[in-house]
Parts: C-alpha cells; sequence; structure tokens
C-alpha cells in the first residue's frame, strides 16, 4: 500500500511529519487544513485544544512580535504580565494613594494660601510688633505723636533683619508710648493671637477692648489725632 507524508493543521490540530492512508487523506482534505507559510481564510471558529498541555506555543525573531490582530476589542480570559514593558507593581492601584499625594512641588497644603486665609494687626509699645508663629507678616506701620521717623522690620544689633517684626519710631526721641503695628496673615484661617480691631470697628468685643494692646492702640491713636487737630 502506497503512503503519503503531509504537514498542517488538521481539524484545529497542528500535525507535522504525519502519516496518512489514502482512505485518511480524503478526511484530511474534507477538514481544509490550515496551510503554513500562507494565508488561510474561513467563516468559522478554527479552535486547538491540547488536553496534555499548552494548546498553542508562538514563537518570534528577536524583536518581532509573535502575535498580530486586526482589532482593538477586549479578549476575555486573556492575562498579561507586563504593560508596555512595565510590570503591574509599577503602577498605583485603583484605591491606593502615591507617597506624595498631599504634595504639590515637594510642598505640603501648609506652605500656601487658604481660601479661608485672614489678616490682622498686631501692637507693641515702645519695641516690635511680632507675627505670632503660624502667620506671615504682610506689611506694618506706627503711631506716634511727633511723626513717625522708622518704620520696618526690627534689626539685630548686627543689622540682620528680625522676620516676622515690625518696628516704629517716633520723630522726637522724648515721645514715648509710640506704637508698632504688624499686619499678619494666617494662612488657614486660625485666629491671630493678640490682634487688634480696626479703628471704628463695631464688632469689637469686650474682651478684645479691655486688652492691653487694644488700649494702648486706641489711647495712642486718640493722642495722634488730637495732636494732628492742633497742628
Amino acid at each position: 500500500m502506497r503512503r503519503l507524508t503531509t504537514a498542517g493543521v488538521v481539524a484545529g490540530a497542528l500535525v507535522v511529519g504525519a502519516v496518512v492512508s489514502p482512505a485518511a487523506s480524503a478526511t484530511a482534505a474534507a477538514a481544509k487544513s490550515v496551510l503554513l507559510g500562507h494565508a488561510n481564510r474561513t467563516t468559522a471558529t478554527t479552535s486547538i485544544t491540547n488536553t496534555k498541555g499548552t494548546a498553542l506555543s508562538l514563537s518570534a525573531g528577536k524583536g518581532k512580535a509573535p502575535l498580530a490582530v486586526n482589532s482593538r476589542k477586549t479578549v476575555k480570559n486573556l492575562s498579561s504580565d507586563l504593560l508596555d514593558g512595565h510590570s503591574s507593581s509599577d503602577f498605583l492601584g485603583r484605591t491606593a494613594k502615591a507617597a506624595d499625594a498631599d504634595k504639590v512641588d515637594g510642598r505640603s497644603s501648609t506652605d500656601f494660601a487658604s481660601a479661608k486665609g485672614i489678616t490682622g494687626t498686631v501692637v507693641a509699645s515702645d519695641a516690635a510688633a511680632v507675627c505670632p508663629a503660624g502667620t506671615v507678616l504682610t506689611g506694618g506701620g506706627g503711631l506716634a505723636e511727633t511723626g513717625i521717623a522708622l518704620s520696618g522690620p526690627d534689626t539685630t544689633e548686627a543689622g540682620a533683619i528680625v522676620p516676622n517684626t515690625w518696628l516704629a519710631l517716633a520723630v522726637s526721641s522724648d515721645e514715648t508710648d509710640v506704637i508698632s503695628l504688624a499686619t499678619c496673615y494666617s494662612p488657614l484661617g486660625k485666629a491671630i493671637p493678640g490682634a487688634i480691631a480696626p479703628a471704628g470697628a463695631t464688632a469689637r468685643s469686650t474682651a478684645l477692648a479691655a486688652s492691653p494692646a487694644q488700649r494702648a492702640y486706641d489711647l495712642k491713636l486718640a493722642q495722634v489725632r488730637a495732636a494732628h487737630a492742633k497742628r
């Protein structure tokens, strides 16, 4: 009996070097074998089953993709270990939080001004006014009956500026109770300790009106106004 040797995928199973008898050749022809290295067309799904191991193994040349598709549809149950060469551990989980998520350009949220920030004025008599911790100096001024000769940040004996301070000096060295005013900004909107109410404020509380700083400010303001009225 004459035997023929062929190679191909028969009924979804890859057959290499198979020995086919004349009787079996008709079955192979009816199965429309897949031709390796050629274009194959069909109107039904081709299935490959291997009950003892991996059903399909694809190997490609270096730098070549082992598989090409013509659709972006999701393939169900397809498990991929890498995405663009990155493992899943390289990506942040859906409910995870980045280590520096509470920072912007390396800065904490406390470094930025809040929409609820408030400004207040702190006073000092015959000394520099100092903005309390948690606030930032934005400006200042002073009150003196004879006029202000100097108004600006306080300095050390070496001439270095003292942060968050404001000092006012009167024209006359004989004048006492010169008021220094420091305008302080609270970025988080917290109350500014020692802040006074501005002149003419109607919401001034009894406790605030009784504070030494507020009394000193109100008294000096009245004296300055009186001195100015006499000129």
